[in-house]
This record gives structure tokens, C-alpha cells and sequence, in this order.
């Protein structure tokens, strides 16, 4: 069947590991986008954090925040604009389509079980990063690689007591990233979210990180909303990744595909294996395994 929907993680999927979109996948979205397939990426950041050289692929219109707990529209292209001026600017801002807040007595749960332990946390407000000052200045000191510490530290927001702002903000949540610098104890911390909170959808994309939103977010479930809203049905659509919390999105794409630095959660998944995030896998995927644009 005709593929009409690509959905794309973004970070050591379409971007490299340094965060950059190469000028192979650039070239190949850019001609998916010209003939009318949908490409949407759908990725763990917030919209914020959203890299400039993605949102300005030209007809790209949807995109998928947070894990799944927020969709957005966006903009026409002459009117768009990412940053904090999505935000900051409601006229041209994007359009929130679906959000799933967490509820504020899960967020107390969470926090129950976790703020005794060595952790820190990031959160996600409104499309907004907030994060631990400490966390900010050295993400690898918490467990992240050196390669995302740009990244960090270009989207979050410093919040000098993270706790009490996620109090402050616990009705406004559409995600909380526990940051632990020890994989023993992050097993241990997610083994017991799993049995405590009931109520939680739970995944990793990176060490240091356990990412929580709420149990109806997931990448998934973001697709299938807007399968749904643009009459796409699953065996039309695409999917790439290459971490835990893209398994469930390639598992329901009519095929998926894992980029070849993808993690063994992600491999089993797959209906496929692509090239590396750094030799343009996407790319490579949508000329040879899904044979939608002819190789050069």
C-alpha cells in the first residue's frame, strides 16, 4: 500500500548525534514534503527544543512533542516561528491540536518516589524545558553524553529549586524527566514507577533520563490522532527511531524501521534496519527500503 505518513524521531534519527539534520535527509524530507506525503516528526523534546533547520522544513505541518502528550499545527511557513517565540507569540504561534497533562496526584506519586533518591529533574511547561541549574551547567555530570551538552544547555530553562516549581506547576505538566546518573539505580527507580504508578506512561531515550507523561501520551498514540485526523491508515504509515520510547510507534506502523545505532528494544521492534543516524539513515530508508524516492 501507499505510504503517506513518515513519522520521524529526531535525536540519533534524523539528526546526527551532534543534533544536526544532514543535507541528504534534508534533501529527501524536503521532496516527501513537495509530494504531499506528511512528514511528521515525532520526537521526546519539547516544542521549544524543536531545532530550527526541522521546523522550517518547507510543508511540513505537524509535529509530535514530548513523548505524545502534546500534537501541534503549524503555522504557514511565511508566518512561522520557533524558540521561545512560539510560545511568546500567539498570532503566529503553534496550534496545540492534543495534550494529555498529567494528573497533579500522579505528579505527587512520582515525586514521592523519587526526590529522596540522588536525582534531579527537567519538566515540560507549555512546550517549555525547565531544568536544575546544576543539571544545565553539566549534563554529563548527571550521566548525558558530551555530544548533548549543547543541546541542554540552548533549551532549558534554569529553575533554582526544580522540586517546588514542579509543585508550583503540577496541574501544567506534560512531562517530568527524572535525570539519574546511575543506570542501577535508574532500573530500580523505573521497576518501581511501573508497580507504584499505574497511571504513568514511562519510557527512556537516552541514559540518564526516565521520561514520564501521562498513561494516554506515547509517540503511538500521537500518531494515531493524526491518522485519524488526515485519513491515514496504519499500513500507509511509516515510522523510524532509535530508542525505547519509539518501540511502540514502529511496532504499529504499517512498517518500522530502526536506524542501525538504535537500541536492542528498538531493533526487535523493527520491521527493518537502516544505516546509522551518521550515514544519513533516514535517508537511506525511504530511497532503498521504502523505495519512495529513487537513489542518485
Amino acid at each position: 500500500m501507499k505510504i503517506k505518513m513518515i513519522a520521524l524521531d529526531l535525536d540519533r534519527t534524523t539528526l546526527n548525534r551532534n543534533g544536526r539534520l544532514s543535507d541528504e535527509n534534508r534533501k529527501v524530507l524536503t521532496e516527501l514534503l513537495n509530494r504531499g506525503i506528511h512528514v511528521i516528526p515525532a520526537s521526546g523534546r519539547s516544542l521549544t527544543s524543536f531545532p530550527q533547520e526541522i521546523l522550517t522544513l518547507p510543508g511540513l505541518k505537524y509535529v509530535i512533542t514530548s513523548n505524545g502528550a502534546a500534537v501541534y499545527r503549524l503555522p504557514e511557513q511565511e508566518n512561522r516561528k520557533s524558540g521561545e517565540d512560539a510560545v511568546t507569540n500567539p498570532t503566529e504561534a503553534p496550534v496545540c491540536l492534543q495534550r494529555f497533562l498529567l494528573n497533579p496526584l500522579t505528579v505527587h506519586s512520582v515525586m514521592e518516589l523519587t526526590e529522596t533518591e540522588d536525582v534531579t529533574y527537567e519538566v515540560f511547561v507549555d512546550g517549555q524545558a525547565y531544568a536544575d541549574p546544576a543539571y544545565i551547567a553539566d549534563p554529563t555530570a548527571f550521566g548525558a553524553v558530551k555530544e548533548a551538552t549543547a543541546y541542554i544547555q540552548s533549551t532549558r530553562v534554569p529553575v533554582a529549586d526544580i522540586r517546588e516549581f514542579i509543585r508550583e506547576h503540577e496541574d501544567r505538566l506534560d512531562s517530568v524527566d527524572v535525570i539519574v546518573g546511575e543506570r542501577k539505580k535508574k532500573e530500580e527507580l523505573m521497576q518501581l514507577l511501573r508497580e507504584q504508578c499505574p497511571g504513568i506512561y514511562l519510557t527512556t531515550s537516552v541514559e540518564q533520563l526516565i521520561e514520564i507523561s501521562d498513561i494516554r501520551a506515547g509517540k503511538h498514540s500521537a500518531v494515531k490522532f493524526l491518522q485519524k485526523l488526515l485519513n491515514i491508515f496504519p499500513e500507509e504509515t511509516a515510522a523510524f527511531g532509535d530508542a525505547d520510547n519509539d518501540v511502540e510507534m514502529l511496532r504499529e506502523a504499517g512498517i518500522g524501521i530502526a536506524v542501525q545505532n538504535a537500541s536492542q528494544a528498538c531493533m526487535a521492534a523493527a520491521d527493518a534496519v537502516t544505516r546509522s543516524c551518521e550515514d544519513d539513515g533516514v535517508a537511506y530508508g525511504i530511497r532503498k527500503i521504502l523505495g519512495l524516492i529513487k537513489a542518485e
